[in-house]
């Protein structure tokens, strides 16, 4: 019979970037688990351009966000609801791309979820926010794609917080 602690040792130690390549995961408190809010986001559907702060060649409409060719510089969707984004609480975030040219990069809370995301997905996993800024999708150079099903919700209760562990190689 075994016992082993996980995310206290010297080689544990908690994740941010919310990228999968980590092997991010959400630790808990077995005795008081944690529990997932209520969706943050008063429009990630796209059902219109409320709560969105639209970028160069953005546009909302017909349940979605696109960006489209003409333009050639970084430009963000971002955005700009109520529901702030406190630093130390950790999140779950998830949202579906198509990326037709080019790429894309997403942060939430201070924390990058991903840099250079392209093709077609969902991306999703938890973050541990550093600052209060709010989702911001940006497209790089000229990237043209379509975002949809965006969504934040609160992690609470149960001590949580986002961690992997030391490597294989470290055994």
């Amino acid at each position: 019979q075994g016992w082993w602690r996980m995310g206290d040792g010297d080689l544990d130690t908690f994740d941010s970037s919310g990228d999968a390549s980590y092997n991010t995961g959400l630790i808990s408190d077995i005795v008081n688990p944690y529990t997932i809010g209520a969706e943050l986001l008063t429009n990630g559907t796209f059902d219109s351009d409320s709560n969105w702060t639209k970028g160069a060649a953005w546009s909302i409409g017909s349940g979605l966000a696109i960006r489209a060719s003409g333009e050639t510089s970084d430009s963000s969707l971002v955005y700009s609801g109520s529901d702030a984004v406190t630093s130390g609480n950790i999140y779950r975030y998830s949202f579906q791309f198509t990326a037709t040219v080019g790429s894309f990069s997403a942060s939430l809370g201070g924390v990058t979820i991903d840099d250079s995301f392209n093709a077609n997905n969902i991306i999703s996993g938890y973050i541990l926010a550093t600052s209060g800024v709010e989702l911001t999708i940006t497209a790089i150079g000229s990237a043209q794609g379509i975002i949809d099903n965006c969504s934040v919700k609160l992690v609470s209760g149960g001590k949580a917080g986002v961690m992997y562990n030391m490597s294989a190689a470290d055994f």
